[in-house]
Formats: C-alpha cells, structure tokens, sequence
C-alpha cells in the first residue's frame, strides 16, 4: 500500500468557507455600530483570516494489484483527514478476463 499523497482537505476547505461567510458578515453587520478603532481591528483580522492558505491534512492510502489467482484487478483507496476526521474507503474487485484479446 502506498501512502504518498497529501491534499487539502475538502470538509476542512468547506469549514473555512463557511467560517469566512460568517466573519464577513458580522463585519458587515457590524459596520456603524462599532468604533472605527474597532472595525479596523477585526478588518485586518478578517483579512488575515482570508490569506490563510490550508494544509494538506488528507492523506491518502491507495493499491491495486491484478490477481491472476482470482483474475480480478484489486483497488484499494482511503483517505482521511487529521484535523476534521472527514474520510472514506473504497475496495473493489474488478473480474479483468472479458478484458482480455484471445
């Protein structure tokens, strides 16, 4: 099995998402009801926020092998998040013989 490859997150990419909506909107909200001091405050801290690039914290596990025991092709893949827990598997055994030219 190799485990070789790291990519972002999508669950985490959407929780970022989601979590800049909500702090730009609260700025917006907020805009003439709080300080000027204060408003630019959390402006540049929404601005951080924005810059903030993810970290490929999905790694994947992946293999596949023909078996010509069985004459099945077998695929292999998982993925799984560090941070978010988000992740999925998938086996299969693919019958690889009608593939065959004879």
């Amino acid at each position: 099995m190799s485990a070789d490859n790291w990519l972002v997150c999508p669950q985490c990419d959407d929780n970022k998402e989601a979590e800049e909506n909500r702090m730009v909107n609260l700025l917006r909200k907020d805009y003439g009801k709080i300080s000027a001091e204060n408003y630019e405050e959390r402006q540049r801290e929404v601005k951080a926020f924005l810059r903030e690039e993810l970290e490929e914290t999905l790694r994947e596990d992946y293999d596949y092998q023909l078996d010509p025991a069985t004459e099945t092709l077998g695929v292999y893949y998982k993925c799984h998040c560090s941070v978010c827990s988000f992740g999925f598997e998938v086996h299969e055994d693919i019958d690889y013989l009608p593939l065959v030219n004879k």
